[in-house]
């Protein structure tokens, strides 16, 4: 029954909020059942509680799960691209979830995958929305990883880390972990075109503010560190 399947979604979230993955897991997939059978596999609760499982499956390092199961979703939703947030999340979590792997190989998937994320967040958030900024992010983060030296994809690249800086100056404010990160992925795009004075200066400002933010030994103050020890040591001055 529908109300049945809500409680226990609802538990299922509440589990997985808390890390108790394994007690969520069985939860969240029955609940989804439920949804699928009584409402159709298009149904946005149903959408949605997919991408929490899909979650739950990431988490756990059941990477192939979670990718079968949004991939599920794109199948019977074709190529829909006048969705609603539902489907906006599963091309963005599909994405991010390829991105490791893709970066080593072939990053045309990805990126069409932000690429219709994009398309979805705007139209359901606006252009100037968190969920926008992070999509682009990935965007701009794959074009890095496929440009192979073009300078034309990396500028493309560093004007969309650019406008994600942007935003989220816009949102947060100038002290805040998302507006490091897109500071610290422009450093990412400085070393890559050996631009080492502006990557010096962006790795020390991510470091500095990750720092603060989150203490020395975050992920994100640690890959500052070492980007800035990066950039140093190709001036000739390693610290």
């Amino acid at each position: 029954h529908p109300d049945t399947a809500l409680t226990m979604a609802e538990l299922g979230v509440f589990l997985s909020g808390r890390g108790r993955l394994a007690e969520a897991e069985p939860l969240l997939g029955r609940a989804a059942e439920v949804y699928r059978d009584r409402f159709g596999p298009a149904h946005p609760f149903h959408v949605r509680l997919v991408t929490a499982l899909a979650g739950v499956f990431t988490a756990r390092g059941a990477h192939r799960s979670a990718e079968s199961l949004l991939r599920g979703v794109i199948a019977e939703r074709g190529s829909d691209l006048t969705g609603g947030e539902d489907l906006a999340r599963v091309y963005t979590d599909l994405a991010w979830l390829l991105f490791p792997r893709a970066r080593f190989g072939d990053l045309a998937e990805t990126r069409e995958f932000f690429e219709r994320a994009l398309i979805l967040w705007e139209a359901n958030r606006g252009p100037h929305s968190a969920e926008y900024a992070g999509a682009l992010d990935g965007l701009a983060r794959t074009l890095g990883e496929s440009a192979r030296g073009d300078e034309a994809l990396l500028d493309e690249a560093e004007r969309l880390q650019q406008r994600v800086l942007d935003i989220r100056l816009r949102l947060f404010g100038t002290l805040h972990e998302e507006v490091a990160a897109a500071v610290f992925q422009l450093s990412v795009l400085a070393g890559t075109r050996r631009q080492w004075p502006r990557a010096e200066e962006l790795a020390r400002r991510t470091l500095a503010e990750a720092t603060h933010l989150a203490g020395p030994d975050s992920p994100l103050a640690l890959n500052a560190a070492l980007q800035l020890a990066v950039s140093l040591r190709a001036l000739g001055r390693p610290e």
